[in-house]
């Protein structure tokens, strides 16, 4: 299998905890921002029988330090592919992370070998009313200390979706959801925001030449599926696939169907 051991150093001025497995190409997961790298729980056994796989806590996450001063995640992420002598990974980011693997790709073009993007957010996207309001009301609860209320919205939003009802969400998946939504609001900071790169990333989506695979659920918010389409559509070698039956954390909630589609992309890129 090769390599297999976990780690915390130091980066940026912070400290980042990490876990890698396997040897071959590099692939490296890159976490929800409701959620940290245990969501890659049912990933990282899978894909290390045939890669070198690297998961990690971003900054403000898990077992990861809080951000005290400006960072940029993606500035983390170097950092942290640097330190691992990893030149030219494939990113497989889910949300927050989708979002970071393509920041990283129009910065860092020459060292992406690949892009998978479960649901990726963007920076510049004109998200709704709904989003908004939703946004509005986690951010009150955070800042008034209200955490369970401040995981009740997040659960509704992005583990169930908001066009599904709690009842008809897996009640395992849930269980194993609610943990990771709740702590990052005891380690992230609301003082100290992320620095946003100095390019628009929905106006450059066409200059990523990187192989793209987006995958989104049926059962997601809106704004994502369509910001899934649009991903797809513009990168040259986009291609796209939905998952019925599931929300935002694709692949917590359908690991296997999830898995199953990645592998087959990896599977099928030039060596």
């Amino acid at each position: 299998m090769g390599q297999r051991g976990s780690d915390t150093i130091t980066l940026n001025d912070g400290q980042f905890y990490y876990e890698e497995a396997g040897s071959g190409q590099a692939v490296v997961f890159l976490h929800a921002g409701i959620a940290d790298c245990r969501m890659w729980d049912a990933q990282f056994d899978a894909f290390s029988a045939d890669y070198h796989v690297v998961r990690y806590d971003m900054r403000g996450f898990g077992r990861s330090s809080t951000p005290t001063a400006p960072y940029a995640h993606v500035a983390d992420l170097v950092a942290l592919l640097d330190h691992l002598g990893i030149e030219r990974p494939i990113l497989i980011g889910a949300s927050q992370g989708g979002r970071v693997a393509l920041e990283f790709a129009l910065l860092h073009p020459e060292r992406t070998a690949a892009l998978v993007l479960s649901a990726p957010g963007m920076r510049g996207y004109d998200f709704s009313d709904a989003v908004a309001n939703y946004a509005e009301a986690n951010d009150a609860a955070w800042e008034a200390g209200d955490i369970a209320l401040a995981t009740d919205l997040d659960m509704r939003m992005w583990v169930d979706g908001p066009r599904r009802r709690e009842e008809m969400v897996d009640a395992d998946f849930r269980q194993r959801a609610r943990p990771l939504v709740e702590l990052v609001y005891h380690t992230a900071s609301v003082d100290v925001p992320e620095q946003p790169p100095e390019l628009a990333i929905v106006d450059r989506l066409s200059t990523i030449q990187a192989p793209t695979l987006v995958l989104v659920g049926e059962y997601d918010v809106p704004d994502f599926v369509n910001i899934a389409g649009m991903v797809a559509f513009a990168v040259e070698n986009g291609s796209k696939a939905m998952i019925a039956g599931a929300a935002h954390l694709l692949p917590m909630e359908r690991p296997e169907e999830f898995n199953r589609h990645v592998l087959a992309f990896l599977k099928a890129l030039p060596r």
